[in-house]
């Protein structure tokens, strides 16, 4: 009987949480909108596209020794960056990225491994940050990101008899469909226009759900490198980068 009650009070809390994401997803793009229309009249306005390369650490926990191993992947994605005007040192950028993450852990019993899964996943995301910038060619960033998982499956090998098992976590409805992540970063002007980016993104609500036991959890972090090019907009006054 408290197992029972134990699951139901589980499955309530994911569906509140899940339904405030969808809520709060739609009103920062809501907020977005807005606040691009009310600025664009009075600000320093560019626009930018990125890509670059990711790697992953998918940190989980459950009933079985489950370590973390790098995944590799990619992304590409565009950029609006609002200033008071071109030379202000706070701006807001607001961006749409894609995604290709690779995510891989090993299954042990003691230090045996017994089994290693890959994740494939692809992701939206809609990262809002705050850029100070130190110097006219480097700003630190800080801000945070709303994610919606488009596709991931997994594929569990054994190590004993090289069995594989694929996993289709959105049939299963094991799949979060939206998360939350905090990231920080540098950005880099190395000439007219281009930019090194690297940032760091920690995910503070889980992948998965539903995965065979109450005591599993998982949590994703993320390092992006990549380059990108800032076309030059005025929207008011004269630009120098």
């Amino acid at each position: 009987m408290a197992h029972i009650f134990n699951v139901l009070v589980l499955y309530s809390f994911n569906l509140l949480i899940y339904h405030l994401n969808i809520y709060l997803m739609k009103y920062a793009i809501l907020f977005i909108g807005l606040l691009l229309a009310g600025t664009a009249s009075s600000q320093h306005i560019r626009f930018g596209v990125k890509g670059g390369g990711d790697v992953s650490l998918f940190n989980a926990s459950g009933p079985q020794n489950i370590t973390a191993k790098p995944g590799f992947g990619g992304y590409a994605g565009g950029i609006v960056e609002i200033g008071k005007f071109d030379g202000s040192r706070p701006k807001l950028q607001f961006e749409l990225v894609a995604s290709q993450r690779g995510i891989k852990n090993n299954y042990k019993v003691g230090d045996d491994i017994i089994s290693k899964r890959s994740i494939s996943l692809f992701q939206l995301s809609f990262p809002v940050l705050f850029r100070y910038f130190i110097r006219p060619s480097f700003s630190l960033n800080a801000g945070g990101a709303f994610n919606y998982n488009v596709y991931a499956q997994g594929k569990t090998t054994s190590v004993k008899n090289n069995t594989t098992v694929i996993n289709k976590y959105m049939d299963k409805d094991q799949l979060q469909s939206v998360q939350g992540n905090l990231l920080l970063g540098i950005n880099y002007y190395y000439m007219l226009g281009f930019f090194l980016d690297v940032r760091y993104n920690f995910f503070g609500t889980p992948l998965l759900k539903d995965i065979g036991s109450l005591n599993y959890k998982d949590n994703l972090h993320t390092i992006q490198v990549g380059v990108g090019y800032k076309f030059q907009h005025h929207v008011k006054g004269k630009g120098k980068k």
